[in-house]
Formats: structure tokens, C-alpha cells, sequence
């Protein structure tokens, strides 16, 4: 019978999970600069400019319960 470890099982390391760290600033500093396009056409008393496009991800639907 050979030597070794025997009933060791090697489990292996769970994938770290994927920044999306830029893809959020980028949405940020799109939603940023949306408000100030807003703003400046309300002081101006524009006609508002459509909203932004929506987030491509905008994560789990959140309900509230009373």
C-alpha cells in the first residue's frame, strides 16, 4: 500500500468575484453630469432634457414591507 494522504480532499479556491469598480464610476459620473444638465436648464427655464439611459445593471429588485 503506498504511503501518501489518504481521504484528503482538495477543495478548490472559490474565483474572486469580478471588480465592476469602473463600469459603477462611469455610471456615476454619467448620472453627475445629467444633473447638472438638468439644473442649468431649469435656471434657465428650459424645457428639461430627457433623462439618462437606464444602468445596464441595476442589481436586485428592492420591496419594502410593512
Amino acid at each position: 500500500m503506498a504511503r501518501g494522504c489518504r481521504g484528503l480532499v482538495l477543495q478548490p479556491e472559490p474565483a474572486a468575484k469580478k471588480s465592476n469598480w469602473r463600469q459603477k464610476h462611469e455610471e456615476f459620473v454619467r448620472t453627475i453630469r445629467a444633473a447638472r444638465g438638468v439644473q442649468a436648464a431649469m435656471d434657465r427655464g428650459e424645457p428639461l432634457p430627457p433623462p439618462p439611459p437606464p444602468s445596464i445593471n441595476p442589481g436586485p429588485p428592492i420591496s419594502f414591507s410593512l
